[in-house]
């Protein structure tokens, strides 16, 4: 979970506390950390007017810090740079920050040419020029630099029109590749390090069905070059053309050592994307046979495609410690059988939802592919799909949980589980509490039961909350008392929250904090269930979009009036093992079909 602090100045050691994970102080609405490579991490909070800090924050004085609760390590850093006021029926703010790394647009760099320096040198330079320009809190520190050429210096001209963080980008990363890093020492200091390569190999996969929500693999190869010409030296010229500001100069080319042809060309490439030629320049070459040397070089080891998963993950480092966080710079294999096969690729973005710590959204790859991995690549997914398509016709039917769908509490008394599975049983949905105040006299025995018979069951609880605090307590307990009964074995296929009653007068948001709770303890919403009750439905207004399904009551002869996943069609029924009336349902939809009573 995560604590956001807002500081007055650089000055201000304490903070305010914008917002609070436990169940008191300050809250956002909404909140979301981006953290990118090479970039300026972002920050942006959303907070309503009953926040302390509401309309009391300024832009670029105030500084912000979002802590990690559970390391008591700040995953941002920075400074408010925006503030956004929203004056509707709900007055809200939007509070946008960017981290320590920003600094560096605050400083320009002087004119200067740079020849026979180390990279660590020229990059030193440039960090004295910023630090002589800004306050001490904004200053850096040089610490590493691993990066180096086949020279170890560089020759490089300055621009006293470019601020520093740009001049580090173009003179720098843009032409030697690396990682500009920053981060704090022990008193504080910024310090910023220039490294070859970043972040650790984790063998915690990203799996579909385990911790990994949705997926999107891309390949983009518009960069691609299949005819190369290589531009060299400028050559001086004595005419009087070369004295005008608008005419064009002529470069050293290949034609005198590459029989009059000035590219260079990648037949294989060419065959299979066609002729797309481009001009790639080495302006300090001046002889044409080291020129197209350096072409050839650059068309062997050219990387076609550029890779890139955009992920999101459920981060289950939260609930068990023998997964590790998803970390920005670490490299982790990736494998969705759906898409293609395992790959152990580096995250270079990684969005942090504040008020939902567990979901997690990854950029993982940009990693550029050359030739013969782009083939590679490419027939691997038509084999794969061959594969699948194959055993898809040997085997094309998926396994179902097929019978009665029921819901049973303490009214059922002592249930024969062995009878009511072996009359088929579909579903059965166990409630666990009648709000947080009455814990169900039977649930730990129906659940054990349908757990030794390996039965397909869910979990609810009758919401009783009226208030999102309220909620927030009913949530955990509902989650708490399930898993102490559950423990290692089989896991509920869902957690529904019954609705039937409007507690408050904003159960629309009391739902939602519910929801947010049971996130934060590791549910996602595809396992969340709303019961609602046809009656409320309208009046209620949940946000039913977001549960995984949703149930609705009706009993009579017709379905209900509104949309639903599953229809409670009687509350008469009756189910060999069970004495007594019990609830019954049908009419379930696709989703709910392949959600909860797919076997796994």
């Amino acid at each position: 979970m995560y604590r956001v602090i807002v500081y007055k100045n650089a000055n201000d050691t304490t903070g305010q506390v914008l917002h609070e994970p436990k169940n008191f102080g300050n809250k956002v609405l909404d909140g979301s950390v981006d953290l990118l490579f090479n970039g300026v991490s972002t920050a942006s909070f959303t907070i309503a007017m009953d926040n302390s800090l509401y309309r009391q924050s300024e832009a670029i004085a105030n500084l912000v810090k979002v802590v990690d609760t559970g390391t008591g390590k700040a995953v941002f850093d920075g400074r408010i740079v925006k503030i956004d006021g929203s004056f509707s029926n709900t007055h809200t703010q939007v509070i946008q920050a960017e981290d320590c790394l920003a600094y560096l647009h605050d400083s320009t760099q002087v004119y200067r040419k740079v020849q026979n320096t180390s990279i660590r040198d020229f990059l030193q330079m440039i960090i004295d020029t910023h630090n002589s320009q800004v306050e001490s809190w904004k200053q850096f520190k040089l610490g590493s630099v691993t990066v180096t050429n086949s020279t170890d210096n560089v020759y490089r001209f300055t621009d006293d029109a470019t601020d520093t963080f740009d001049t580090i980008k173009d003179k720098l990363i843009s032409r030697l590749g690396g990682f500009l890093i920053w981060h704090r020492d022990d008193s504080g200091q910024l310090v910023l390090d220039y490294l070859s390569s970043v972040g650790e190999h984790i063998d915690t996969p990203i799996k579909l069905g385990k911790n990994l929500k949705s997926a999107k693999r891309e390949y983009d190869v518009r960069d691609i070059i299949t005819r190369l010409v290589p531009v060299g030296a400028t050559i001086q010229e004595t005419s009087d053309n070369s004295l005008s500001g608008d005419s064009a100069q002529p470069h050293v080319t290949i034609e005198s050592v590459n029989s009059g042809v000035r590219y260079l060309s990648d037949s294989a490439l060419e065959n299979r994307f066609g002729i797309i030629q481009k001009a790639v320049s080495w302006n300090n070459v001046n002889v044409p046979s080291i020129l197209m040397s350096k072409g050839q070089d650059y068309l062997t080891n050219q990387r076609v495609g550029l890779l890139t998963w955009t992920v999101d993950v459920v981060d289950i480092s939260l609930l068990d410690d023998s997964y590790k966080t998803f970390d920005l710079g670490n490299y982790y294999p990736i494998r969705d059988d759906f898409i293609n096969v395992t790959e152990e690729l580096q995250v270079v973005e990684k969005k942090i939802d504040i008020t939902r710590p567990h979901a997690l959204s990854l950029k993982i790859g940009t990693q550029n592919r050359t030739f013969s991995q782009y083939q590679l690549d490419y027939q691997a997914s038509i084999n794969y799909m061959q594969e699948q398509i194959k055993q898809s016709m040997q085997n094309n039917t998926v396994q179902y949980y097929d019978g009665n769908i029921i819901d049973v509490s303490e009214w059922q008394k002592t249930i024969d589980w062995q009878a009511v599975v072996g009359a088929g049983l579909g579903l059965a949905i166990v409630r666990v509490q009648y709000g947080s105040g009455h814990e169900d006299l039977t649930y730990k025995d129906n659940i054990k039961g349908l757990m030794q018979l390996s039965a397909n069951y869910a979990v609810y609880s009758y919401m009783t909350a009226g208030t999102a605090t309220e909620a927030v307590t009913e949530a955990t307990n509902l989650y708490n008392r399930t898993q102490a009964v559950v423990g290692t074995g089989k896991q509920p296929r869902f957690y529904m929250i019954d609705v039937e009653a409007a507690n408050g007068s904003d159960m629309r948001g009391a739902v939602e904090s519910y929801m947010n709770q049971l996130n934060s303890l590791g549910v996602p919403d595809n396992k969340i269930v709303l019961y609602v009750a046809n009656q409320l439905y309208t009046q209620l207004n949940l946000n039913v979009s977001r549960a995984g399904s949703v149930i609705v009551p009706a009993y009579r002869d017709t379905p209900p009036d509104h949309d639903y996943d599953l229809w409670q069609y009687t509350s008469t029924g009756s189910v060999s093992g069970i004495t007594g009336n019990v609830d019954m349902s049908k009419n379930y939809s696709d989703r709910f079909k392949n959600q909860y009573l797919r076997k796994e």
